[in-house]
């Protein structure tokens, strides 16, 4: 499993950007988990891998 890194805007907070990691074997998965913890939140590209 690798570790992702997903920036977001949420709506609440404007244009304030904000990063969180998740742990998933591929981008699209990576993608979707981070769909799941945060439906509101507007991503900004895909996630990234962290080395």
């Amino acid at each position: 499993m690798k570790t992702w890194e997903i920036t977001f805007r949420l709506p609440s907070t404007g244009t304030k950007y904000h990063k969180t990691c998740v742990d998933a074997d591929t981008q699209f998965y990576a993608n979707k988990i981070f769909e799941a913890q945060y439906p509101t939140a507007n991503r900004c590209g895909n996630a990234r891998p962290i080395q």
